[in-house]
């Protein structure tokens, strides 16, 4: 499976979107304003089985991804929104674009599986009794549960893989509490798992959708991110502060040219001429964010330095040591 990604990765990953989070907050603060200014929108916007197979409304198949979680306090909405795009970043630095898509995109359709899941099940249970087309109204019932169905577990799946691949972090509960990132997700893992239980069977389709998620896709990653979890939050910092002020990390690499020699001597030296300063240089290749911006460069945190490399050459190099 790690093989697999990996050429996935080489053949479609320049077509990933790029700033993933930052997209998916700016679609949240739509969904959120289009909820305040009027608030009936939601229903034509929620992602309903019923009306998405007898109505044929096949927008709702897009369009549900607007609906933003029931909050009234604009406060904590904002604090979460910046909480969920912070480690969505730090996720999309770690991992690559490429990686980051296919979580919040594999995430999405979970979610409608799960609810597909729960039109099928309700239909062979609930509605299927005799008497269940006169008490119940099945348009609107299948209504309201919609209104259920948002991107809120799909976002805590996120917080998730974050835990498991920062499990050591510490962060301030509340802006008080000092709580590692790893026991939060287990806290966080066990609570979703008791709601699926509890809410059944509403919310255990639409809950253990983004429970699977998370857990499907970190079985069929374990062998990629047990490479690339070994970037440290110093490395996140120093990506993004190159991306701030415009430096170029891997360019500054020119003076351990001595310790790199049996690396770069093996294949051969690409030469790229920019106007434009490059943020990011291959050690390897010597091909830029600047001449070649379909690509993604990571650090490698086990060559000792500032030592960066393109997606085709961050497993297959040869790690820089001071001997």
């Amino acid at each position: 499976m790690t093989k697999f990604l990996n050429s996935m990765e080489k053949k479609f990953g320049k077509y990933a979107i790029k700033r993933l989070p930052y997209i998916m907050i700016l679609i949240y603060a739509v969904g959120y304003i289009m909820f305040k200014i009027n608030p009936a929108v939601i229903y034509n916007l929620s992602l309903d089985p019923y009306a998405v197979i007898h109505g044929h409304e096949y927008w709702r198949l897009f369009t549900w991804i607007l609906v933003p979680p029931e909050d009234d306090n604009l406060f904590f909405v904002l604090i979460m929104l910046y909480f969920y795009y912070s480690i969505a970043t730090t996720l999309e630095l770690t991992w690559g674009s490429f990686y980051l898509n296919l979580y919040v995109f594999s995430g999405l359709i979970w979610t409608m599986i799960g609810a597909f899941g729960l039109y099928i099940y309700l239909e062979n249970t609930v509605f299927n009794q005799p008497l269940a087309n006169l008490i119940y109204d099945k348009a609107a019932t299948y209504r309201a549960f919609s209104l259920g169905i948002s991107t809120y577990y799909m976002n805590i799946s996120i917080l998730l893989a974050y835990a498991a691949t920062y499990a050591n972090e510490t962060i301030l509960l509340f802006f008080v509490l000092p709580i590692k990132m790893g026991v939060l997700g287990v806290i966080y893992f066990i609570y979703f798992a008791v709601m699926v239980y509890d809410s059944w069977p509403i919310g255990g389709f639409i809950i253990g959708a983004a429970l699977v998620n998370f857990l499907v896709f970190f079985v069929c990653t374990r062998g990629i991110r047990k490479v690339r979890r070994k970037l440290t939050m110093a490395d996140i910092l120093r990506q993004r502060m190159a991306k701030a002020q415009g430096r170029n990390y891997g360019g500054s690499t020119g003076g351990s040219s001595g310790s790199t020699g049996s690396s770069q001597s093996s294949r051969p030296q690409m030469k790229y001429k920019s106007s434009a300063i490059a943020k990011h240089k291959c050690a390897i290749c010597g091909r830029t964010s600047e001449s070649n911006p379909e690509l993604s460069f990571r650090f490698c945190s086990k060559c000792e330095g500032n030592f960066e490399y393109c997606e085709e050459h961050i497993f297959t190099h040869k790690h820089v040591t001071r001997e």
